[in-house]
Order: structure tokens, then C-alpha cells, then sequence
């Protein structure tokens, strides 16, 4: 576990996220791995979002509920944490908001950013408010590292040694 520790504690490749160009994960690889998302955005923006749809028809006709996370919401939950944990803060400087494992890196990023309806992911840009500040996709490809024997273990495992190290993110359910 000490090794996987000092993997999650070190430095990640990173991105810029673009919430204009929905090509903008095209170079992150499509690869098993960890992964954070940092902004800037003030928490007084989130937990003002508007809620997103509850449900949403499908290219069937058929209506289905919407998974798309209400990022107010979870903002709203951590709201006797502010001030408390330095990724809940209201200042200007980036910090976490979001930490995650996948099987797929690039898709991951794409969905958190333009989810489809029936997706459970952030789907960043169905909210403008969110698109006049700094975003960054940070990851870490599980196959950079080969001493692991069970690689979903590993994921889950260094999905929660990260939370430990950085705390909970704002936008993670509890």
C-alpha cells in the first residue's frame, strides 16, 4: 500500500480543459488510470447551478431519467465543510473538485465535460456559468505502473489512498 501511496502522491500529466472544443480530451489516453479535475470556480458558483433535468427523451422516444450529477447539490452537501478542508474553498487559486478511477481515461474526461443525458458524469458544459474559469484534467495511467496483480483493486484501492492524501472533493457524493 506504501507504494501505491507514493504513486497518487506524485506528479500527474495534465490537460487544460476546454469547455468550448468538446475535442478537447482527444490526447489523453484510453487507458485504465486515476484522475482529478481541478478549478477555479468559487463555491458560491456551484452551489448556485441550476439543477440539471430529471429526466430527458431518447433517440427512441422512449423518456428516461437524466444521470448527469447535480453538481449544486453535492456542492450544497459539503457546505458545513467550507473553510474547513482546503479543497473547499472560496478563493481564486485551483484545487480539486472532483477525483476519480476509470477504465478509460479519454472517455472519462469527455463525459465529465460533454456527458450525454443518460450519463452519470458532471457534464461541465451543460453549465455556462462554469465555462469563465480555469479547468484541468489530471491523470495517471495505472499501466505506467506494472507490480500490480489484481489492476481493479488497484484502481479502487488508489482511488480512496487519494481522498485520504487530499481530502474529500466537493463535487465526489459522499
Amino acid at each position: 500500500m506504501e507504494n501505491l501511496k507514493k504513486i497518487l502522491s506524485s506528479s500527474y500529466s495534465s490537460v487544460v480543459i476546454d469547455l468550448n472544443n468538446n475535442n478537447w480530451h482527444v490526447n489523453i489516453p484510453s487507458m485504465p488510470g486515476w484522475y482529478f479535475i481541478e478549478t477555479d470556480v468559487p463555491i458560491s458558483v456551484f452551489v448556485n447551478l441550476s439543477d440539471p433535468p430529471s429526466e430527458y427523451v431518447n433517440d427512441e422516444g422512449e423518456t428516461k431519467k437524466c444521470r448527469n450529477y447535480n453538481l449544486s447539490a453535492r456542492a450544497k452537501s459539503h457546505s458545513d465543510d467550507i473553510g474547513k478542508n482546503s479543497l473547499i474553498i472560496n478563493g481564486a487559486e485551483k484545487r480539486a473538485v472532483y477525483s476519480g478511477i476509470h477504465k478509460n481515461l479519454m472517455n472519462r474526461a469527455r463525459e465529465h465535460t460533454f456527458a450525454h443525458p443518460g450519463t452519470a458524469a458532471l457534464a461541465l458544459c451543460r453549465y455556462p456559468e462554469l465555462k469563465d474559469y480555469n479547468w484541468f484534467f489530471n491523470y495517471k495511467e495505472l499501466s505506467s505502473y506494472n507490480n500490480f496483480s489484481n489492476a481493479d483493486l488497484a484502481l479502487k484501492l488508489g482511488e480512496q489512498i487519494w481522498r485520504a492524501i487530499y481530502g474529500w472533493p466537493l463535487l465526489c457524493s459522499g
